[in-house]
C-alpha cells in the first residue's frame, strides 16, 4: 500500500481517464495542479469529474474525494468520505 502519497485522476464526459497524478501527500497540500485549481485548465483538457485518493503515513486511507464539473470546467458537486488511520470511516462531506 502507498504510504503519504495523493492518487488523483481526471476523467472526460465518457468516463476515460485524461489524466493521472502521484505526489506525496505533504506536496499535494502545498502545491496546486492547475486541473484542480482552473477551470479553463478543466475545460481546455475536458475533464468532467476528478478524483482523489489520500494515504497517510501508516499505508491506510484517509480519504476519498470525487469533484465533478460542467463542460465550463466548472464545479458543480463534490463528494469526500473521511476516514481515520484504521480506515474507518469518521464522516462524509456533501457540497452540490
Amino acid at each position: 500500500m502507498p504510504t503519504n502519497r495523493a492518487i488523483l485522476h481526471a476523467y472526460d464526459r465518457h468516463g476515460r481517464v485524461v489524466k493521472r497524478r502521484t505526489m506525496d501527500l505533504h506536496r499535494y497540500w502545498d502545491v496546486t495542479w492547475p486541473l484542480l485549481d482552473d477551470d479553463s485548465a478543466r475545460k481546455s483538457a475536458g475533464v468532467r469529474r476528478m478524483s482523489g485518493l489520500l494515504y497517510g503515513s501508516r499505508g491506510a486511507l484517509i480519504q476519498v474525494w470525487e469533484n465533478r464539473y460542467d463542460a465550463r470546467g466548472r464545479l458543480v458537486a463534490d463528494d469526500a468520505w473521511h476516514f481515520d488511520e484504521r480506515g474507518k470511516l469518521e464522516r462524509r462531506v456533501t457540497t452540490t
